[in-house]
């Protein structure tokens, strides 16, 4: 076999080879053959230094040894500790280094390669300096193609059959492989399919890129393998190699399955070195012709064969290209598109399948937009626009798609513009990855963090509880010296775990004793500064409380505790809010030693108090609703709030009330006058009384008596209630009061005598309510129906008997309570109780009960009656009303329609505003409460003048309405409808509105007007454009009658000139007017009118005219045909009315018959049911001739008119006057 080289040995030395020092770790020798993509490395030290050196740029080498992917394998496959190993530990020190002389020829150097099985072999230069290395890769760069490699083919060469490995293998599999056969790749096949070849470059760059070498190898993307057939030549495969930059292919059989692996030294290793002979140097273009013959036939034909064959080779390796990427593409697992300029795809790869569950063809013609999640679109779209209208690159563009099969996932999107040749933009090409169940991944973990949070913040409620049972213990220990200096031990680790400052200052000497390290983190600064400057504690104190710091420093010392609650300011500028609590310690001798404190950040909490001030006002609602009567006082009897039920008991307002104590409540009745006391003497005292006992903590109840208007008297129920602060002091009270006017009544109703009971229980015998009388030992007296029912046994065989012996299971419970009615004499009221009746023992149904004591014998004994009423429909009810309270509340939060409350006053500030406003607008309702100027910020600049118009006209009317434009979070702007109103309350007035979306409604309004517009502008064209076409008939017909002879035939002419000219004024009266669907009729006859005089040359000196027409507008269907009955009869009076010299007038009038009250009487019947319009065309000229009847004419003109007035579903009549006068009725168009 013959080999021709491009040159002698400088074209087959590499001169740069990547060289390292032996020190170099292993680690770090993988990553430079990965980012150098050299399949060895050079290990040097610098020339003339035996023992290392580090490497300088320029510097001459001397050559140590080579480290090739072969080392890496085998040192991988070993799996041997990379990080404690270096080059020089794995280097093969190679000493059969050639050194570059004159005798060197190339055949020699060949020679010594394929003995060293094709590793590297170094070339020096006399002194021993290293002048670069022979290769496997810079040898194959000099090959030349000659007839017998073009020949030879592949299925001759010695092939290995393929090592294969399986998808689910790791990197660690396919190096042990690669060792094991002493080979650099290893094919990656399926069922005998082959999916990829794995080379020892790809093993490399895993270990140096830090990829888990136990990663099965199907879920990372690979390229289809390299392929050629057993029947292409030698330098095929080689062409091949060089074109795709690989040192392997997979071999083909003529059935399509691989049967070998080719790689580069096998091609190389196929060639004799003994049969190599090199020719001497090609000459140059400019030699070519100079003292040379020309090329023989056979050799030109040779050259032209060799181009046809490289072209040849060229194709087949373009078209293994195209098929390479299109496996690539349709093996990753990514979604590859492309887009047109228009955004509309115009390739989508078979991924899409996996992905969405689409066909490619599916996609193709569509745009992102059909399958994005319709919330996501705006959105989308607003973010897209931004790249497309700049033409730059995207990534990571995240959106929601709906799956073929109706479920929702998650894209992540990257891409990059395309341009033509000549710059211009043709659309996009990128890929989409599925992160679906990596979004879903997070979100767990994001409701992982939340379940934590929850955790440690009830860990350390818990901890604080610890805490302050461990204070509690230190406290009462503190004089026991022992014990204290165990408890100070121990208190150390656990004050140093609070989150509350914890310190100790000197009783004496206000030197500061101790402070735990959580100081840091609550004043921002160390502890040692505040031992170094003692006065830096009362620096950080806000300045408006420093004087509150003081005084209580102070009282301290003299009351031995205090608390206090002040703000600090710390470095960063930042306002924290503290409770601070200090306890004064004594010594043995009474003396006091030290203050002791605890510092807790309430900074929280005073935001909370904040917040809860705000919804204080919504709860103001319910608390006046109430039908209880209700109010808050001082400890001293004041009043601080009242509710409404209240106040309109008494008659005032409530800045009348507020302040005054409340036994000495005023009132006033229906006439307004002077106030008077509400309570009676003995009620006020009462009630005094009851404050006093309330206010020392105790529960007061009493019923009291009060007059209202028309000397009626209602007995309230009064209970005071006091209200503790954190320290169980009382703070306020509450008085509650119930009407107990229909109770009350009752009970005096129970009292008769006993022989009104027995009618009492005949007469309610039918109402389901349960009546009964017992003797002194709770036997059965009287039992009414009811209760017999309940009981489950007849009444007859009741009576004598007690509970115990009728009903035992509720006897345990009833019985005690009637006892105690009989011993004490006082009515138990009110009491409900639940347990079934004996008919339906598995049903539990619930009671109200009464026990009341009834007098026998004349009141020397003592009974108990009983009424029981069967409530379980009522609280079913109550349960029904809560859950329509729940349902309406979920109605609130879901409604389109967002609902809030502000401040009547600038800068109207938001007090209220429902959860909706998220779904909305974007914005939490929070942010409306906490900026007052946020509204009005958020609404577009050109409505804000009028939404603050709205604002100051809202108390002067019952309710404003204002659309405006309100900016979304995202940025983009969206119309709402606001109806806002001022309610007045007695103490302030509030503004309470509800806005919804109205953009939709605003964009089909503007289509709508731009549709109105353009059909507007069409009519009037259509009817110019009719007035001009009458206008050209009748010029055509002017120049026709021009031609005739005849007068009378042109008569005629001019009489079908008038008719069509009639016609085009009503169009041109429509496209002139503003109105296209009426005409001005009063304009539109003295248009008609004029014209006829000027056509029929009539002097208006001897015939004049005369309209009566008073705004009247007309529909063209009514205008056309009064307008042609007008033409005829005013052409007909100026032709034969008015002969000679004889002189008149003509007139013409039109008015509905509700005119004719103030006319003269006329022969037109109006005893109509429908409305009529009259029109009167008349002359005073010679009048009609005699015996002419209108109904048959010959006249043409005449025959038009009675067609007319048909058409108008109209009469005409011809009155008896001087002259001719025709009168014409017809309905009132609507």
């Amino acid at each position: 076999m013959v080999l021709e080289f491009t040159s002698p040995l400088a074209a087959v030395l590499d001169r740069h080879p990547l060289a390292v020092g032996p020190e170099t770790p292993l680690a770090q020798a993988l990553a430079l053959m990965h980012r150098g993509r050299v399949s060895y490395l050079a290990v040097v030290e610098p020339w003339g230094q035996r023992g290392g050196g580090s490497l300088q740029p320029g510097q001459p080498w001397q050559w140590l040894g080579v480290f090739a992917e072969s080392d890496a394998v085998r040192l991988l496959a070993e799996e041997r500790d990379l990080a404690a190993l270096t080059l020089g530990d794995a280097t093969q020190c190679l000493g059969n280094a050639v050194e570059a002389t004159e005798s060197l020829d190339l055949t020699r150097a060949i020679a010594l390669l394929y003995q060293q099985q094709f590793a590297p072999l170094p070339v020096n230069s006399a002194t021993g300096q290293l002048l670069g290395a022979i290769a496997p890769e810079s040898l194959a760069r000099a090959l030349h193609v000659t007839p017998t490699l073009r020949d030879l083919p592949v299925a001759s060469l010695d092939l290995t059959a393929p090592v294969a490995i399986d998808p689910r293998d790791s990197y660690r599999v396919a190096v042990r492989e690669m060792a094991r056969t002493g080979r650099t790749s290893v094919l990656l096949a399926r069922a005998g399919e082959a999916i990829a070849t794995v080379a020892a470059a790809d093993a490399i760059a895993a270990w140096a890129c830090a990829i888990d070498a136990d990663r099965p190898l199907e879920g990372q993307a690979w390229i289809a393998p390299v392929c050629c057939q057993q029947e292409d030549s030698w330098w095929t495969a080689y062409q091949l190699m060089q074109l795709h930059h690989v040192r392997h292919l997979a071999v083909k059989d003529a059935n399509g399955a691989i049967v070998g692996l080719l790689e580069l030294t096998d091609l190389l290793a196929s060639l004799s070195p003994e049969a190599l002979h090199f020719g001497v140097a090609r000459p140059t273009r400019s030699e070519i012709g100079r003292d040379r013959p020309n090329p023989p036939v056979k050799t030109v034909v040779e050259q032209l064969r060799l181009e046809i064959f490289q072209r040849q080779v060229a194709q087949k390796l373009l078209r293994f290209s195209e098929e390479r990427f299109r496996q690539a593409i349709e093996t990753m697992a990514d979604w590859v598109w492309e887009m047109n300029a228009q955004g509309v795809y115009t390739y989508a790869s078979p991924r899409i399948r996996d992905i969405l569950g689409y066909e490619p063809a599916e996609i193709v013609g569509t745009t992102v937009f059909d399958t994005l999640d319709p919330a996501q679109v705006e959105a989308y779209r607003e973010t897209f626009g931004r790249f497309w209208r700049d033409r730059r690159p995207f990534e990571l563009l995240k959106r929601t798609v709906r799956h073929r099969g109706g479920r929702w996932g998650i894209l992540e999107s990257s891409g990059v513009p395309l341009f033509s040749a000549d710059g211009e933009f043709r659309g996009y090409r990128g890929v989409d990855r599925d992160i679906t169940e990596r979004e879903q991944a997070r979100q767990k973990l994001e409701q992982l963090n939340q379940s934590l949070e929850s955790r440690v913040r009830q860990q350390t409620a818990e901890l604080r509880q610890v805490v302050e049972q461990l204070q509690a213990e230190i406290a009462c220990r503190v004089q026991v010296e022992s014990a204290l200096r165990e408890s100070e031990r121990r208190l150390e680790n656990i004050l140093n775990s609070l989150n509350d400052v914890v310190w100790s200052v000197c009783a004496r000497t206000h030197q500061l004793l101790y402070l735990n390290p959580v100081t840091e983190v609550v004043f921002g600064r160390t502890c040692r500064e505040f031992f170094d400057r003692p006065e830096l504690w009362l620096e950080v104190v806000h300045p408006a409380d420093r004087d509150r710091v003081r005084a209580n420093a102070r009282q301290v010392l003299t009351l031995g505790w205090k608390d206090l609650e002040y703000r600090i300011v710390r470095p960063d500028g930042t306002v924290r809010w503290l409770h601070d609590r200090g306890q004064l310690s004594f010594a043995e001798d009474g003396q006091p030693l030290r203050i002791d404190g605890i510092a807790r950040d309430i900074t929280d909490r005073k935001q909370i108090e904040a917040a809860l001030s705000q919804t204080e006002r919504r709860f103001r609602a319910i608390f006046d609703q109430t039908f209880q009567y209700m109010a808050v006082l001082t400890v001293e009897g004041a009043i601080l709030e009242v509710n409404q039920t209240t106040l309109d008991l008494w008659g005032i307002s409530a800045h009348e009330a507020i302040g005054c104590s409340f036994w000495d409540a005023p009132r006033r009745d229906l006439t307004g006058d002077r106030p008077y006391p509400c309570w009676s003497e003995a009620a006020a005292t009462q009630i005094r009384s009851g404050v006093a006992a309330a206010a020392r903590g105790e529960f007061v109840r009493c019923e009291i008596e009060v007059e209202i208007e028309g000397d009626r008297t209602i007995t309230l129920d009064i209970s005071i209630e006091p209200i503790r602060d954190d320290l169980a002091r009382v703070v306020q009270l509450i008085v509650e009061g119930r009407d107990l006017s229909d109770r009350k009544a009752l009970e005096r109703e129970l009292a008769q005598r006993e022989q009104l009971l027995h009618s009492f229980f005949t007469a309610i015998g039918q109402v389901y309510v349960g009546l009964s009388l017992q003797d002194e030992r709770l036997r059965y007296l009287q039992v009414n129906q009811a209760l017999a029912d309940i009981h489950g046994v007849p009444a007859r065989e009741a009576i004598g008997k007690t509970d115990r012996e009728i009903f035992p299971a509720w006897a345990d419970r009833v019985v005690p309570l009637q006892e105690q009615v009989l011993h004490s004499g006082k009515p138990l009221l009110n009491l409900e109780l639940s347990f079934p009746t004996r008919t339906r023992p598995q049903k539990i149904r619930h009671w109200m009960v009464y026990y009341f004591p009834v007098p026998l014998n004349k009141g020397s004994q003592r009974g108990v009656g009983t009424i029981i009423l069967d409530i379980t429909e009522r609280q079913q009810a109550e349960q029904d009303l809560r859950a329509i309270r729940e349902r309406l509340e979920h109605l609130l939060a879901v409604n389109p329609t967002v609902v809030y409350s502000a401040e009547s006053s600038p800068p109207y500030a938001t007090t209220f505003i429902s959860e909706n406003v998220t779904r909305l607008l974007g914005y939490d309702s929070q942010e409306f409460l906490e900026n007052p100027a946020f509204w009005v910020d958020c609404i577009h600049p050109d409505d804000a003048g009028r939404f603050r118009d709205a604002l100051a006209r809202v108390g002067r009317s019952e309710a404003i309405v204002v659309e405006y434009r309100f900016r979304r979070r995202h940025g983009s702007y969206c119309w709402v409808r606001d109806q806002l109103r001022l309610i007045r309350g007695d103490r302030r007035a509030e503004i309470v509105g509800c806005f919804y979306d109205i953009t939709e409604s605003k964009k089909a309004e503007a289509r709508l007007k731009a549709s109105l517009q353009e059909k507007e502008v069409l009519l009037k064209e259509i009817h110019h454009r009719v007035k001009n076409n009458l206008q050209v008939i009748s010029s055509l017909l002017n120049l026709q009658s021009r031609t005739l002879g005849d007068p009378q035939t042109r008569q005629l002419f001019y009489d079908s000139q008038n008719r069509i000219q009639s016609i085009a004024f009503i169009h041109e009266k429509l496209y002139q007017s503003q109105d296209l669907a009426r005409v001005d009729f009063s304009q539109y006859i003295k248009t008609l009118t004029n014209h006829l005089f000027r056509s029929y040359g009539a002097n208006i000196q001897r015939v004049s005219l005369k309209i009566n027409i008073h705004d009247i507008f007309l529909g063209v269907d009514v205008a056309i045909p009064c307008g042609l009955i007008v033409n005829e009869l005013v052409s007909n009076a100026l032709k034969h009315g008015f002969p000679g010299d004889r002189t008149g007038e003509i007139w013409i009038a039109l008015f509905d018959e509700s005119a004719l009250s103030n006319s003269s009487p006329s022969t037109v019947p109006l005893d109509r049911a429908d409305p009529q319009m009259i029109l009167t065309v008349g002359d005073n000229g010679v009048g009609l001739p005699q015996g002419l009847s209108l109904g048959n004419t010959q006249s043409l003109g005449m025959q038009l008119v009675n067609t007319l007035v048909k058409q108008l579903k109209g009469s005409m009549e011809l009155l008896a006057e001087s002259g001719t006068v025709f009168r014409i009725v017809f309905p009132v168009p609507h």
